[in-house]
């Protein structure tokens, strides 16, 4: 039975690492797909989008769970503001070469994980075991009236 469980666990680790290469693949065919519509694109429409792309992100980001940092830390906003800028103003004069579009791709993946991240993180609540507690005062209260009893 330990041989059958150890093949089925095999089995799945390979098709585990197949999804990791799938995913990989269409990572490349996604920043393959962006290089090749900014180089048809006019360099105004590409900055444009990569300042659209960059503002949703960050308003995303806002929204989904980074708020209160910027209301607290709102100079936080100005390194953003220069990323965008990085990347918006090479575009706006036509320099944005495949490795730069890379760059690009992977900063906005990274931002949508860290939406994820945010989002993940206000679903995970680390605390007490509350029903547990319940349980124990319960008992507690049922073994004091059973002593009284007595």
């Amino acid at each position: 039975m330990l041989a059958e469980v150890g093949r089925g666990a095999a089995l799945a680790g390979a098709a585990f690492g197949l999804v990791i290469m799938g995913l990989v693949t269409l990572d490349v065919a996604l920043l393959l797909g962006v290089a090749a519509l900014f180089e048809v694109l006019p360099d105004w429409l590409v900055a444009v989008i990569v300042v659209a792309m960059s503002g949703l992100v960050i308003l995303l980001t806002g929204l989904l769970g980074a708020g209160r940092v910027y209301r607290e830390q709102p100079w936080i906003a100005i390194p953003l503001l220069i990323l965008v800028a990085i990347f918006a103003v090479p575009a706006y004069f036509g320099f944005m070469p495949p490795w730069f579009t890379a760059l690009f791709v992977f900063v906005i993946e990274l931002g949508i994980a860290v939406v994820l991240g945010l989002r993940a993180r206000s679903h995970i609540h680390v605390g007490p075991p509350q029903e547990t507690i319940a349980s124990v005062k319960e008992e507690v209260a049922w073994a004091k009236r059973l002593i009284r009893r007595d």
